[in-house]
């Protein structure tokens, strides 16, 4: 859809909807990709501005708030389901992108060294690729017990080739 100039000025210069539709979504300045959604915001603003210019403004700012509240509520549903189906995968990945094979019985050694939990979520979730709500179902450990586990592994076995 193409917005025209005047649209996308009127958007730019709403910010105060735009800021209230994020913080409703609990979007905070110092979250790290507030920008980008407030950039959406701006773009979402001004295609309602456009689509609905027959209707009066508040009722277009009442429709563009609650848009742009839901597209972002559905960005961070997004964000999350990445989270928590390969947070670490990208991680693990360039540990086994490794030239050395000697590397691999450094971690066959760690994964030796591993509790019970961490073997867990290192076998099922990080390799397997099983998602953490899976895991946690299946094994009955809480998530977020899981996601500590999980960020634990990572941390240890960067700090283990970093060196």
């Amino acid at each position: 859809m193409k917005i025209s100039k005047e649209n996308f000025i009127a958007a730019w210069e709403n910010k105060r909807l735009i800021a209230g539709a994020l913080k409703a979504a609990h979007v905070w300045p110092h979250y790290d990709s507030y920008e980008d959604f407030f950039q959406e915001g701006v773009m979402i603003y001004a295609e309602m501005l456009e689509k609905h210019s027959k209707k009066s403004l508040k009722e277009v700012d009442k429709l563009s708030f609650n848009k742009i509240l839901w597209h972002t509520i559905d960005e961070l549903r997004k964000v999350q389901r990445i989270s928590e189906h390969g947070t670490g995968i990208e991680e693990a990945a360039q540990l086994f992108e490794m030239e050395d094979w000697d590397n691999l019985l450094v971690i066959k050694r760690e994964i030796a060294k591993m509790n019970e939990r961490e073997r867990v979520v290192f076998c099922e979730h990080m390799l397997g690729g099983k998602s953490m709500v899976a895991v946690s179902r299946e094994y009955g450990i809480p998530l977020r017990t899981l996601k500590r586990v999980k960020e634990r592994i990572i941390t240890k076995l960067l700090n283990i080739f970093k060196h």
